[in-house]
């Protein structure tokens, strides 16, 4: 347990999971708390739900035995953002990697919590969600798309919970397709590409250069694997003859364990790495 203050405290389990926990005493026996997992909570929303219990300890309320009479209550009647947080639990364990989860939370608190946190769900409607989309809908384009999936989602899951009912109204077929095309008529824009007759001369510079970063730009161009994939390889990922490189499925875009064939270069450069091993990354930063 590690003691932020006000009562708060970070509890690390065996497994590497952290919750956060509010510890406080009512006539003389502890009471903990559960404020949800970091980081899917930061640690700026856990200060802000000690600050909160705090306040109503002060006013003779227990914060504790609030939430359970909430829960008790009609789960029609609760609101988005408490919707959003019981959402990320219940799909907690199946999250590829704490990151994931976090943009969840990151996008939903950002874009919609503002304008539809403390609706009631049974009382969302598409005005709701053209209103949350809006904004971004033609200036951020990838974003409005996971935005709106994810809302999607978090309804798809709370009909099912039996906190609200009827059609869901983010969803795209049929209810908001009508919306302005959320791409210009020329297509998608992709990352602009080397042409391959300049590659030899880059690849030269790139042999003159030093440091991690530019072994690891060069194992990215021989493996044509996702930056994230090479930046975040560790060293139990590789066979013992560096022959073969396995990711695995936790990292994986498609959420499937990748194995890559090292060819020669690319071996050789694990190689030159491994003499220099004083890290689990194989590309330290």
């Amino acid at each position: 347990m590690h003691a932020d203050g006000m009562g708060l405290y970070l509890k690390v389990k065996e497994s590497g999971k952290k919750y956060w926990i509010y510890r406080y005493q009512v006539n003389k026996r502890r009471r903990d708390m559960s404020f949800g997992p970091y980081p899917i909570i930061s640690l700026v929303d856990a200060r802000d739900l000690a600050h909160e219990a705090y306040r109503k300890r002060r006013n003779r309320i227990d914060p504790l035995e609030e939430k359970v009479n909430e829960r008790n209550k009609d789960p029609i009647s609760i609101t988005f953002d408490i919707a959003v947080d019981q959402f990320l639990l219940s799909k907690q364990v199946g999250w590829k990697s704490e990151k994931h989860a976090q943009q969840w939370h990151n996008t939903l608190k950002t874009y919609c919590s503002p304008l539809i946190g403390r609706k009631l769900l049974r009382d969302i409607n598409k005005e709701d969600i053209i209103k949350c989309l809006k904004p971004i809908w033609l200036i951020k384009v990838e974003t409005a798309n996971r935005v709106r999936g994810r809302l999607e989602a978090i309804l798809d899951w709370a009909a099912v919970n039996g906190y609200c009912s009827g059609g869901n109204p983010a969803k795209l077929k049929g209810n908001l397709e009508h919306l302005p095309p959320v791409r210009p008529k020329g297509g998608p824009k992709h990352h602009k590409s080397m042409p391959y007759k300049d590659l030899p001369s880059f690849w030269q510079d790139l042999d003159a250069s030093s440091g991690f970063g530019t072994f690891a730009l060069r194992f990215l161009i021989l493996t044509a694997c996702r930056t994230s994939e090479v930046l975040e390889a560790s060293w139990e990922e590789f066979d013992e003859n560096l022959s073969s490189w396995t990711i695995p499925a936790h990292r994986m875009k498609a959420g499937k364990e990748h194995r890559v064939p090292l060819t020669a270069p690319a071996s050789e450069i694990i190689g030159e790495l491994c003499k220099l091993k004083a890290h689990n990354y194989v590309f330290p930063s």
